[in-house]
């Protein structure tokens, strides 16, 4: 089948490495960090949690993309199961063991470099471009 592009809203989980100060925001798509309005994301480094929720009606659908991750370090997980890591070059995971038709739980730790919390300029683009796609 052709790709199958998770284009749902994203709950992202800030871990701040510059304060203690855990925040939560809802993307309603990818995009890079350095472009928000909110001065907390524009200059984050730290560890931004990804999660989603999508439904499958049974594609078979084998590998994970992530897209375009700025060449930072990618956990994922999808359904309480661990598909792998991603410091640098491909980012495809297998699905084999984790999709299921239905509901699906989708979960990405994304970290960051330090530049952005030291007050580099310019900023470093950080955070999950994507897209993110079922293969």
């Amino acid at each position: 089948p052709a790709p199958l592009v998770l284009a749902t809203p994203w709950r992202v989980t800030f871990h701040p490495i510059q304060s203690g100060e855990v925040f939560t925001k809802t993307l309603p798509a990818l995009a890079d960090f350095t472009l928000s309005d909110d001065a907390r994301v524009r200059e984050f480094s730290g560890t931004a949690v990804y999660e989603t929720t999508f439904k499958l009606d049974g594609a078979p659908f084998s590998q994970l993309d992530l897209g375009w991750d700025n060449d930072f370090i990618s956990e994922v997980e999808l359904n309480g199961r661990k598909l792998g890591v991603n410091w640098y070059g491909s980012r495809l995971f297998d699905l084999q063991s984790a999709l299921r038709p239905g509901e699906n739980q989708l979960t990405i730790r994304y970290t960051t470099t330090l530049w952005n919390a030291m007050g580099r300029k310019p900023l470093q683009p950080t955070g999950l471009i994507g897209p993110v796609t079922l293969q």
